[in-house]
């Protein structure tokens, strides 16, 4: 492109803004393809965002598969104050009474109290010997190591079965070891041989504070005994936490728990409603001459409707479950679906076999759907992606072409021009000087 440029002082034209408004002339079907770039991006963008939905749709329907989610159970204590419950899918729905007459303990035992909890020679030194149930753990304690912390910190490393600590007390002589059993029951009763250790100011002597026992209970009737609070295999499928004795009976209710299945379906039916919507709001035709969305007339966009369509009007089982109506489930005009989760509730409590049983027939057809729309390399949506991607590419190089073109032009235009500058002013500077030389012979 010419360093040097006339802006008509010559000629009198603006000649740069001529050759900017050819150029500009020229740069019109450029703003166009730059116009529609960025339209297909969007909707390139749009693809990304209708396979991440696809995605997740299929997620929420693999997990509807099983029909053993329609198999969850809630249990209720009368007194969750005295006895703490968890249920799992096994547990069969039906009621329980609970008298817990004893609560398992552990043992717990306690020295003497000492001044100094970290006095030296208290103890003695030898081996200090831990029974837990028929176990028996020997403990070294060295010489010089025989304080209440030393002692305590040994017993702690040797894992027998309990774990020591020093307290405080606050009386005079203060410190205190305690060694409490780590399980409770009468199996695993504690005891501790001090015999094997000598040369102690101050002997290790354990008085029992707690002793080692059992849970007791009367369940339905039958009297039961178990080592621990947590109770696991008094009833199939259900926990017992024992928090304190009763005088009186506490029920345990079991049943089914119809509104965390029915909540289950309802995330299937936003996910499903996700994907619609979103290919809906994309699908509205302008108004007034705006243009309409960017799915509208969109292959991809039809073809994953009519594919989630099908999956849910062809969906059958059988009983009180027929078809997805019979349970809650319709079909609006924009093809969302709308949940009644009162009577799905209901229909999962009257029979959640079958409506297992149709919703993982339908979750089945939504899966195959929605991973045959969202498949990150040949599913529709990313399909359609790649072709939006290539006709971007084809228009890249287009729009190149043409602005090399331009360019060109540009040059070209502004040689011209520059020469019609210079051919203008030497016109004038030879007129010039013709009227002043014919004016000089006039006089």
């Amino acid at each position: 492109m010419p360093s040097i440029q006339f802006s008509g002082l010559a000629s009198g034209l603006d000649t740069q803004g001529i050759v900017s408004a050819l150029v500009s002339v020229e740069r019109l079907p450029i703003q166009r393809m730059q116009v529609r770039q960025r339209s297909l991006t969007s909707s390139k963008n749009l693809f990304g965002d209708l396979r991440t939905k696809a995605t997740a749709l299929k997620d929420l329907a693999a997990a509807l598969v099983d029909p053993s989610v329609f198999a969850a159970r809630k249990v209720s204590s009368s007194d969750e104050t005295k006895l703490g419950l968890t249920v799992g899918d096994s547990a069969a729905p039906g009621s329980h009474d609970l008298i817990v007459s004893q609560r398992a303990a552990a043992t717990r035992l306690a020295s003497l109290g000492h001044a100094d909890a970290d006095a030296s020679g208290a103890l003695g030194s030898g081996t200090l010997s831990i029974t837990v149930g028929s176990t028996v753990t020997d403990v070294t304690v060295a010489a010089g190591e025989d304080s209440l912390s030393a002692v305590r910190d040994a017993i702690n490393a040797a894992d027998a079965g309990v774990t020591a600590s020093v307290v405080n007390d606050g009386s005079g002589t203060p410190y205190r070891l305690v060694i409490t059993g780590t399980q409770s029951g009468l199996a695993n009763a504690v005891s501790v041989d001090a015999s094997g250790l000598s040369g102690g100011s101050q002997p290790l002597s354990l008085s029992t504070i707690t002793t080692a026992q059992n849970a007791e209970f009367t369940l339905d009737g039958i009297f039961m005994q178990r080592p621990s609070n947590t109770v696991t295999d008094a009833i199939e499928g259900v926990t017992l936490e024992l928090r304190d004795t009763t005088t009186a009976p506490l029920t345990i209710d079991v049943s089914l728990d119809a509104e965390a299945s029915s909540a289950r379906v309802k995330e299937l039916v936003d996910g499903y409603n996700a994907l619609v919507e979103l290919i809906n709001e994309n699908s509205v035709p302008g108004e007034d001459g705006a243009p309409g969305g960017p799915l509208i007339g969109d292959f991809a966009a039809s073809v994953a409707l009519r594919s989630m369509r099908s999956a849910v009007a062809f969906a059958s089982g059988s009983g009180i479950a027929v078809n997805l109506s019979s349970i809650g489930i319709a079909t609006e005009r924009d093809g969302s679906l709308k949940l009644d989760e009162t009577k799905l509730s209901a229909a999962i409590e009257s029979d959640s076999g079958a409506v297992a049983s149709l919703v993982a027939d339908a979750a089945t057809r939504l899966e195959s759907a929605s991973d045959e729309l969202g498949r990150a390399s040949d599913g529709v949506f990313a399909r359609r992606a790649t072709t939006i991607d290539s006709t971007l590419r084809d228009l890249d190089r287009q729009i190149a072409r043409r602005e090399a073109s331009l360019e060109k032009l540009q040059e070209s235009l502004t040689r011209r021009f520059t020469a019609l500058e210079t051919l203008s002013a030497r016109y004038q500077s030879q007129a010039g000087f013709l009227a002043a030389l014919t004016g000089s012979n006039q006089q």
